[in-house]
């Protein structure tokens, strides 16, 4: 079937540049020509020519060759090398013919990358597998650096008996070489159609004796096939009357990508997701570690401030700081060896927020990276926030447009985003579906979807005070729908469309809430008679009381919530309600 699978038969040279590449006999070679996008991603340009070739064993290291520790061939005497120094795309395809129609073909790629420049953006460098246009990329968090990994495609050969294979390698950045060799096929004739309806209960590998005889005990009582092949599950489930389902149990457990969309691609209509394994001990997280800073106007003052945001970052640096509309106090860090991420965020007036969303949205985002260019040229923030607090129904649409432009954006010139920043208690869940869109943006492009954590607080509420009539404390009572509306979006967006993306808490702290409306005051901080009454006493229970809750969520237990600015610091004082004064941060760097 697939002919010169290990790259033995030779080759025809091809010029490239100012290099020959080698296209392998039976295989048809192609590559992105400088300036053009890399394959199915618009806004990743391709720099130069890749390098496309043929390596025999005696040009290898020992280590390399067959039967070395690390060996690059398989098969043969030869492996074949796809690789550059700066951004790439190249392309290897093969039709195979005189197949059966209707039939499966199973073609395993056994691949094997080196990274030969760090980085922990997964998508810096990607390759895939396609069978008739079935298959899917895998990034670097699936090739783990010099090690073989064995992919496997599986694809319907088309009515005229053929399928055409397709191997795709691409890197944004250069430096990352990709090695394949000893492909291996097979075929795996279509099962006949059954008159009844197949349920089938699938174990991951890695199930537990104990886990095994769990899923057992329903499936004897059902009269139900219990597997561990997916493959099998498949063959099983794809013929069977309408009702036939797959049971995945424990799915997240599934390494090889998303077990879920495989299945369905196999023909399989109904997939039931079952209980997930019991979560881990969560990690410990302090205080400390979770709170960083909101830092307004702060520097070049060489005041008391200063000086008490310098020692504050000396002897407890955080996870992140934020700083607004100038670059002073990141630059200040930076020179005290500041390791923690830096945040930046350019403020626009409501007015001119709506303006943008009004406009078309890559005009409106070249516009905002305007305004801010001059200081995101100067110093090289990690994140870079978006519009904020925009949750209404009819400007949410256009809204998450902007940020998912303004993410391509800022991916484009090496930068990431923070995006969402919504306002505590917002956005309605009815509109779930938007910010979905968003989230899967964040998700592809390494983004981190920001929420604003205000805890409801006032005299008659206190934060650890079981309310009247109830079992819980007031804490307790307003998280679903305030501070912690995010872990709900969070879970939806799990359970619902399959994302997980990171959170940060770009702004953090308390605020005034009223009795009867239930409607908070922005303006009333920690330090307004209504909210905490300046206790910073209180102020540090509360946080630690916040610590507790996050370490509950899905996304912390995961490894999904990465910092919190506490706001806010600002030498002008415009927000005196929310403001940390030198002897409060003292105290928080003494206490937490």
């Amino acid at each position: 079937m697939l002919q010169n699978g290990s790259f033995e038969a030779g080759w025809v040279d091809m010029p490239a540049g100012n290099t020959l590449n080698q296209a392998p006999k039976y295989w048809r070679l192609s590559w992105v020509n400088p300036g053009e996008s890399l394959y199915d991603a618009p806004n990743d340009l391709a720099q130069a020519y890749p390098e496309c070739v043929h390596k025999p064993a005696h040009l290898l290291p020992p280590e390399e060759r067959p039967n070395g520790a690390t060996p690059l061939i398989l098969d043969g005497t030869h492996t074949y090398k796809i690789f550059s120094s700066v951004a790439y795309g190249a392309q290897l395809s093969q039709e195979v013919g005189n197949l059966a129609p209707g039939d499966d073909y199973r073609l395993k790629v056994p691949v094997n990358c080196h990274r030969q420049r760090p980085g922990d953006d997964p998508y810096a460098a990607e390759i895939g597998v396609w069978i008739n246009g079935q298959g899917r990329w895998l990034n670097l968090d699936e090739l783990p650096d010099r090690q073989w990994v064995y992919p496997v495609v599986v694809g319907k050969i088309d009515e005229a008996g053929q399928v055409e294979v397709v191997i795709r390698a691409k890197s944004k950045s250069g430096g990352f070489d990709f090695f394949i060799d000893f492909l291996q096929d097979e075929l795996l004739p279509a099962p006949d159609p059954v008159d009844y309806v197949v349920t089938v209960h699938l174990l991951p590998q890695d199930a537990t004796g104990e886990e095994m005889l769990q899923v057992a005990q329903e499936a004897f009582a059902k009269r139900n096939t219990l597997l561990y092949s997916a493959d099998d599950a498949a063959r099983l489930v794809a013929p069977g009357l309408p009702g036939s389902a797959v049971h995945v149990w424990w799915p997240e457990r599934w390494t090889s990508g998303d077990i879920v969309a495989w299945l369905q691609g196999k023909g399989v209509d109904k997939v039931v997701w079952r209980p997930e394994a019991p979560p881990e001990p969560p990690p410990t997280l302090s205080a400390k570690e979770f709170v960083g800073l909101h830092v307004q106007r702060a520097c070049g003052s060489g005041g008391d401030l200063e000086r008490a945001l310098l020692d504050y970052h000396r002897e407890r640096p955080p996870q992140a700081v934020k700083v607004l509309n100038d670059t002073g106090y990141a630059e200040l860090l930076a020179a005290e060896g500041f390791e923690g991420n830096t945040v930046y965020r350019h403020v626009l007036s409501v007015a001119w927020q709506q303006n943008l969303l009004s406009m078309p949205k890559r005009q409106a985002v070249e516009w905002f990276y305007a305004q801010q260019a001059a200081n995101l040229e100067r110093f090289p923030f990690d994140f870079v926030g978006g519009l904020n607090e925009i949750s209404g129904a009819g400007e949410l649409e256009a809204f998450v447009a902007f940020e998912v432009e303004w993410i391509r954006y800022l991916a484009d010139r090496g930068i990431k985003a923070t995006v969402g920043a919504w306002s505590v208690g917002n956005p309605d869940l009815a509109l779930i579906p938007h910010v979905a869109v968003l989230a899967a943006a964040a998700e592809a492009y390494g983004a981190v979807m920001d929420y604003h954590w205000y805890v409801p607080q006032s005299p008659w509420c206190p934060f650890d005070q079981v309310a009247p009539g109830t079992t819980k404390t007031w804490y307790e009572i307003f998280w679903p729908d305030y501070h912690g509306r995010w872990a709900r979006m969070d879970e939806i967006l799990v359970q619902e469309y399959g994302i997980r993306v990171d959170w940060c808490f770009g702004e953090y702290g308390a605020v005034a809430i009223d009795q009867m409306s239930r409607h908070m005051d922005p303006g009333a901080g920690w330090r307004h008679q209504d909210c905490l009454n300046a206790d910073v006493e209180r102020l540090i229970a509360l946080m630690q009381r916040d610590v507790a809750q996050l370490q509950t969520t899905r996304a912390f237990q995961e490894g999904r919530v990465k910092w919190a600015n506490f706001f806010t610091i600002n030498v002008d004082d415009d927000w005196p309600f929310f403001q940390l004064h030198p002897v409060d941060l003292q105290r928080l760097r003494q206490t937490l």
